[in-house]
């Protein structure tokens, strides 16, 4: 497997996205997850794919997989620009060449999620039909594959997603189409305990794409492996047993953590007469910490056999 991470790794520490990419090429990380929120999906997002794939280009990096915005932000209706904005997020892969992006399974307020209720789920399964349907028909003008990601009770409280193996695949599934696949996230997997050996052979050649992330099992750091208590061997063992052919792609914004990060935050004391300057890494600093995930993502497939430059 090819070891990449996500640009959202460098958010803060560039003003541009092509800043984030000039970072990038300063670690020994040369395949990259490209992250896309709305606000570069939208009416311009072809000036965004040129300077980022011209950036790219010139740094020697290649995409491999990149992670889209969600259907909404923070309310119980999806918005048509939303929408639109996905359309062009697919658009905006294939001029980049990048053959696969995540779009979160979105929450509804009227389904709660419900352990082991199989008609909550279907419901929400087919809420969620509705949702990835609108873009099935950009999805075959681009030949870019959608998927869709496990989540944890920690991150989305009551709201009712995907949290296990076999719900995941239910929804691929439920979509039966060829563009259509699931990424799973070993990070909010640790979260809720599961046994990761087993929800990775229950989603089988369903399994598109993997966010190798570590956390303390109670709140998703998104922190580099070994930082925490996920079992990797249960994780790689799972990936050899259903042939896996995706890359081994970090999602480790926290690492190191900045001031003002999402699950939590560095203290601070305001009423302090001095100046702060510990609040936020150096760019030293990640660039170093980049280059130590690289080289435990590496020593972790090279102790199965299964790195590639």
């Amino acid at each position: 497997m090819r070891l990449a991470t996500s640009t959202s790794d460098f958010n803060g520490y560039g003003p541009a996205p092509e800043d984030l990419l000039e970072l990038y090429a300063r670690t020994p990380f040369r395949y990259v997850d490209l992250d896309i929120p709305h606000r570069f999906a939208g009416p311009d997002w072809e000036a965004y794919a040129d300077v980022i794939g011209n950036a790219a280009a010139r740094l020697g990096l290649t995409f491999v997989q990149s992670h889209s915005a969600d259907f909404y932000i923070g309310g119980p209706r999806t918005g048509t620009f939303h929408i639109e904005n996905l359309k062009n997020a697919l658009r905006l892969c294939r001029r980049l060449g990048i053959p696969k992006t995540v779009v979160h399974a979105q929450y509804t307020p009227f389904i709660r999620y419900e352990n082991g209720n199989p008609e909550r789920l279907a419901e929400f399964r087919r809420w969620n039909k509705s949702l990835y349907d609108q873009l099935v028909p950009t999805m075959e003008e681009t030949g870019v594959k959608v998927l869709v990601e496990n989540s944890a009770e920690p991150n989305v409280g009551e709201w009712c997603y995907f949290m296990t193996g076999e719900e995941l695949a239910a929804m691929v599934d439920e979509m039966d189409h060829p563009l259509f696949g699931a990424v799973w996230d070993i990070g909010h997997a640790n979260i809720r305990g599961n046994n990761q050996y087993a929800d990775i052979r229950a989603l089988g050649s369903r399994l598109c794409a993997v966010h190798i992330q570590d956390n303390d099992g109670r709140c998703d750091e998104h922190t580099s492996p070994f930082m925490g208590t996920t079992d990797m061997d249960a994780v790689i063992q799972g990936l050899i047993d259903v042939d896996f052919k995706g890359d081994f792609v970090f999602e480790c914004f926290n690492f190191p953590m900045r001031g003002g990060s999402w699950p939590y935050s560095r203290r601070t004391n305001e009423s302090l007469p001095y100046p702060r300057r510990l609040t936020h890494p150096s760019v030293e600093l990640k660039i170093a910490a980049a280059t130590w995930m690289y080289e435990c993502g590496k020593y972790m497939l090279e102790q199965y056999g299964l790195f590639e430059e």
